[in-house]
């Protein structure tokens, strides 16, 4: 079974219109139109047809994708996918090569995790770079620990994992930012 990666996107930018071509792109859309795999494929690539896995892997940058949510108006947007294999990296960087043609200074920050922690990460893209990093992260091992113990670890895991995949993301932003 494929691994399901789960990525947040964020788009910075200071130009209403990078604002309004996400709203293009992605309000009004029902769930069954964000969830078909090749919805977001589709709007990122409109130029390569019909489905073919191994384009649409080389593109993506994962065996499939699609959209879980969007949050998006004037001055925000997030989305939340789900991908097979790896995150989205190559619709990430699409996504930021067709928005920087809007915004010279757009940004794209994101940070993704696998179902199986291995791997987690963060990363951006701006003015044409991306850049990120991963790590990988072990589950609490169960019958190691008692129940009381195991929820404990549990519950700092998913805070571990939320603060590491933070930090690599704020890492590359201040990498790709800072130049």
């Amino acid at each position: 079974m494929a691994n399901h990666v789960t990525t947040t996107i964020e788009v910075v930018s200071e130009n209403n219109n990078v604002y309004k071509k996400l709203s293009e792109w992605f309000d009004g859309k029902t769930w069954e139109e964000l969830s078909n795999t090749m919805f977001l494929y589709e709007t990122l690539f409109p130029e390569l047809g019909e489905y073919d896995r191994t384009e649409y892997t080389d593109a993506m940058g994962a065996k499939w994708a699609y959209v879980e949510d969007v949050t998006c108006d004037d001055t925000y947007f997030v989305m939340h996918t789900t991908s097979a294999w790896y995150f989205i990296e190559g619709g990430i960087e699409r996504m930021g090569e067709l928005l920087n043609q809007i915004d010279d200074d757009v940004l794209i920050k994101f940070t993704f995790e696998d179902e199986s922690l291995d791997p987690i990460g963060g990363g951006a893209w701006y003015k044409g770079e991306m850049d990120f990093d991963e790590r990988s992260y072990e589950w609490p091992d169960e019958d190691e620990l008692s129940p009381e113990e195991y929820d404990a670890a549990m519950d700092g895991m998913y805070e571990d994992v939320y603060e590491i995949c933070e930090e690599l993301m704020d890492t590359s932003v201040s990498f790709l930012t800072d130049k």
